[in-house]
């Protein structure tokens, strides 16, 4: 069987907070940027902000606010890649 994918809103708000669904994986993208996802064997991974106010406050809504539990983006980006891998897929 095929996976399935499919775009959502990731708020209720008026944002730029898109969430993209494979299968069982979901990536998080704040404009046209991927700054979260969420496996089976990873669970929420949410990178740190880097970016600006805006994009702070879509990964609030992403994680609650748990801002201890992001990581910096080259980790983030090394376990991105490595999920996206065996799908042949890149953000």
């Amino acid at each position: 069987m095929a996976n399935k994918i499919k775009l959502t809103k990731a708020s209720n708000r008026n944002t730029r907070l898109h969430k993209v669904t494979i299968g069982t994986l979901d990536l998080y993208f704040s404009y046209e940027t991927c700054v979260a996802f969420h496996a089976l064997g990873t669970g929420l991974v949410v990178h740190e902000n880097d970016w600006g106010p805006t994009t702070g406050r879509h990964l609030n809504e992403i994680d609650g606010s748990c801002k201890s539990d992001r990581i910096c983006g080259e980790i983030f980006d090394a376990e991105l890649a490595e999920l996206l891998e065996p799908l042949n897929l890149e953000v």
